[in-house]
Order: C-alpha cells, then sequence, then structure tokens
C-alpha cells in the first residue's frame, strides 16, 4: 500500500465516525470526500515524479507529507462546523473496533511480509 493511502483511509474513516456520531445528516459525503482529497493527494505526489522524474523528487516529498496533514484536518474541521447530539457509547465503540482492526492488520502485514523485502 503506498504510504499516503492510510492517511487517506484514517481521515475518511475517523471523519465519518465523528460525523456520524454528531447526528450530521451529510456524514457520508463528507468522509467520501476526504478520502477522494487524500488519494488525489497521493496521485499527485506520484504524477510529480513520472512526468518530472528525479527533477519533481522534492515537490514529490512535500506533497507526501500533505496527506498526514489532510488526516488531521479532515477529522477536526467537519467535527468544528457540526453541532448535534451526540450518540457517544456506540461511535465510542466504532471508533476503538476501528483503531484495533487497524492495528492488528499493520502488525499482521508485517508478520507475514517483512520490512525491507
Amino acid at each position: 500500500m503506498p504510504f499516503g493511502l492510510g492517511p487517506a483511509m484514517i481521515a475518511a474513516t475517523w471523519s465519518a465516525l465523528a460525523l456520524n456520531a454528531r447526528g450530521a445528516a451529510h456524514w457520508r459525503a463528507w468522509s467520501l470526500m476526504a478520502g477522494s482529497v487524500g488519494i488525489l493527494i497521493v496521485l499527485m505526489s506520484a504524477m510529480v515524479l513520472v512526468l518530472f522524474g528525479s527533477a519533481g523528487q522534492t515537490a514529490s516529498n512535500w506533497l507526501s507529507i500533505l496527506p498526514l496533514l489532510w488526516m488531521l484536518l479532515a477529522m477536526v474541521l467537519p467535527v468544528q462546523r457540526t453541532s448535534g447530539q451526540h450518540r457517544s457509547f456506540a461511535s465510542l465503540l466504532a471508533g476503538l473496533l476501528f483503531l484495533a482492526s487497524l492495528v492488528a492488520g499493520f502488525f499482521g502485514a508485517e508478520l507475514v511480509i517483512s520490512p525491507g523485502s
């Protein structure tokens, strides 16, 4: 998995969980948009290398940092603008299950495919 797709997936999932927990009507659209923006940033980073070769390496390096920043912004921005009734327990449980499955998936993949291979 390319490095930036993980943060794009996390941005989409956490924003969906947070907005759904607050009862926002547009949580699906925002989470799809958050994931799509993250994926577009990763594609732009790769396209800079394809189009400009080693001359585009510096721009590609900077573009590889953007998915991490977007991951944080995509989670914080919609929650700041949304007020609603909180459905705390189910959303908290969903968030913890997502986090546990993400960590287990990365550790499981590390056991199957060792780093550096």
